[in-house]
């Protein structure tokens, strides 16, 4: 159920990790494990699931927030007595207290900095990468103490650049804000279709928010494309089952620090039927054989 995620250094008492939705029934995607209480399952499951994860991480408290894809950062000071709404990142350094957020295709970052003891979990959609939440929340790690050149992060699995097709107008909003489009947008050569890299833009924008490269692991996972074991994604990412859609299914992905402090991600991803799986295979299997034609076509006789 749980999937270790890792830093690319030693942080200390701190851990990382991702949960698996387990082998749900195609027509029962609640059936297994879900630990998001605003998507349509019941409430006695979610809490079931939540006692088992508690359980798991020897914590007594997770705090989650009702996401909304928008760039507001909550600072966890104390444990609330209901998840903060409209929230899209949570930073803390409440000891034996796990935070986390809930994806689908989004990208979910978890960032921590161990000198100050602060971790932060952070969902981020297009719109919220687009908006610069993962830069905020560094803001409020550095506003709370941490030293933005020590702030270690991890990406989980969200969805991949081949997999995220989108519109011009999605393009646009990324060239407004200044992304290098040559580094995050590619396009597919026979549909002319863009397609973003999310997971590389806010790495780039944690960057360029002063954490080091070399303190950012990406997991490379996709949250589209992937074992069945994982929540699969529904258009709108977080927003989708949990945010968005009944029959999503999930996963979570979380951090945490022994005895100090608690870091947890969720990243969701939407059951779908055996006809669409095989649609979503073919699409892929079309789509990278046509990406190797490009590469060789564009190879000199030297280069192969």
């Amino acid at each position: 159920m749980i999937s270790q995620l890792h830093f690319n250094h030693n942080v200390g008492s701190i851990d990382a990790f991702s949960t698996e939705r387990g082998a749900a029934d195609c027509f029962s995607p609640y059936s297994e494990f879900n630990c998001c209480g605003y998507t349509g399952d019941n409430p006695a499951h979610v809490d079931d699931c939540l006692k088992r994860l508690r359980t798991l991480l020897g914590t007594e408290h997770i705090v989650t927030a009702r996401q909304t894809h928008s760039t507001n950062v909550a600072v966890i000071d104390s444990v609330p007595p209901t998840p903060p709404t409209d929230v899209d990142a949570l930073v803390t350094r409440l000891p034996n207290v796990a935070i986390g957020v809930f994806t689908a295709d989004c990208v979910p970052i978890l960032l921590c900095e161990p000198k100050s003891g602060l971790i932060a979990a952070v969902h981020a959609g297009w719109k919220g990468t687009v908006k610069g939440i993962v830069a905020n929340a560094i803001e409020t790690m550095v506003d709370e103490g941490a030293d933005r050149c020590g702030i270690e992060a991890v990406v989980g699995a969200s969805i991949c650049q081949r997999c995220f097709e989108v519109g011009d107008e999605v393009v646009a909003e990324f060239a407004k804000r200044a992304f290098s489009l040559n580094d995050i947008v590619w396009r597919n050569p026979v549909t002319g279709k863009a397609h973003i890299d999310l997971a590389e833009a806010n790495r780039w924008l944690m960057e360029s928010a002063g954490v080091p490269n070399a303190n950012i692991s990406l997991s490379g996972l996709c949250t589209s494309f992937s074992p069945p074991g994982h929540w699969e994604s529904t258009p709108d990412g977080f927003s989708r089952q949990s945010f968005a859609g009944n029959n999503a299914e999930r996963l979570a992905v979380g951090l945490r620090r022994h005895s100090e402090h608690s870091f947890h991600i969720f990243a969701e991803k939407r059951q779908i039927g055996e006809s669409e799986f095989v649609g979503y295979f073919l699409d892929a299997l079309v789509g990278i054989m046509e990406q190797e034609a490009h590469i060789v076509d564009d190879a000199s006789v030297d280069d192969l």
